[in-house]
């Protein structure tokens, strides 16, 4: 994200979780911003070092934030959450741009 902000182009991420595009479009952060990060149910917010990354996204005119099915196929979705699942196995995930072979 913070190399596509520097470019200033339109950016649409898609996610099959619920709970950050909710997050983004009934404004939760702010809430959790001006409680301490605490939830409404009166328990911390969980990952809070990932929303203070993300949320300044959710304020920006160019990015658009659009909930997709989790683990019905979409190609894109099926990648990033393999990726995902490595990168929570280690602390530098590689990724490989550029391929003439396609992502099946």
């Amino acid at each position: 994200l913070k190399k596509l902000d520097m470019e200033e182009k339109e950016v649409i991420l898609y996610s099959d979780s619920a709970y950050m595009i909710n997050c983004r479009k009934q404004k939760w952060y702010k809430s959790w911003e001006n409680n301490g990060w605490i939830t409404s149910k009166k328990t911390p917010v969980e990952n809070k070092d990932l929303w203070v990354d993300l949320i300044p996204y959710f304020e920006k005119e160019n990015y658009t934030f659009e909930k997709v099915k989790g683990h019905v196929g979409v190609m894109g979705n099926e990648i990033c959450d393999s990726l995902a699942k490595v990168g929570a196995q280690k602390e530098e995930t590689v990724i490989y741009v550029g391929s003439n072979y396609s992502c099946v």
